[in-house]
């Protein structure tokens, strides 16, 4: 695989498409935080959309994100509109790639959403709580633009205590 250039412009685009296809299925996906934790949250909870593809700007297959993408993608960009993120690294059609390379700043704090998504759809919410829970979470970390768990974790491995992160997306 070659090097992999900034490719930003594209998340809002398949967050858009993501939002449009989940209306054809009587899903209000508004890009509010309102949607996150109501129709986003009901989407997540039902597994039969999850193994949907996505097709970016009526491009059909050759142009389709995977599910875990496209919700992600729209999760993102939602946080970014209500917080001030931009978009960082690349984003392909194959989620595998996207898991590290693609991701929101605020500030100094990096929020991964793909790797939240491919927890929740993988492991259920059991493992990763609900999108309100995440929400909270993150709020501290999105509104001072602070990672504070890198900050806590880098204090604990300088006093020599062990770091156990049981909740890698956050």
């Amino acid at each position: 695989m070659g090097p992999l250039f900034e490719n930003t412009v594209i998340p809002p685009r398949v967050a858009n498409a993501f939002a449009l296809a989940m209306q054809l299925e009587s899903f209000q996906l508004d890009f509010t935080t309102a949607s996150l934790v109501g129709d986003l949250e009901t989407i997540l909870a039902n597994p039969v959309y999850h193994g949907a593809f996505v097709p970016l700007e009526n491009r059909g297959q050759e142009l389709a994100f995977d599910f875990e993408t496209s919700a992600a993608c729209y999760l993102g960009q939602v946080l970014a509109k209500e917080h001030g993120g931009t978009w960082a690294g690349h984003c392909s059609r194959d989620a595998r790639l996207n898991f590290y390379t693609l991701w929101l700043e605020f500030g100094e704090y990096r929020f991964y959403p793909i790797i939240y998504m491919l927890y929740r759809t993988g492991n259920g919410v059991e493992s990763t709580g609900s999108v309100a829970d995440l929400l909270a979470s993150l709020e501290p970390s999105l509104t001072d633009g602070i990672d504070y768990k890198r900050r806590k974790h880098d204090a604990w491995m300088a006093e020599g205590r062990p770091v156990f992160d049981d909740k890698p997306w956050l």
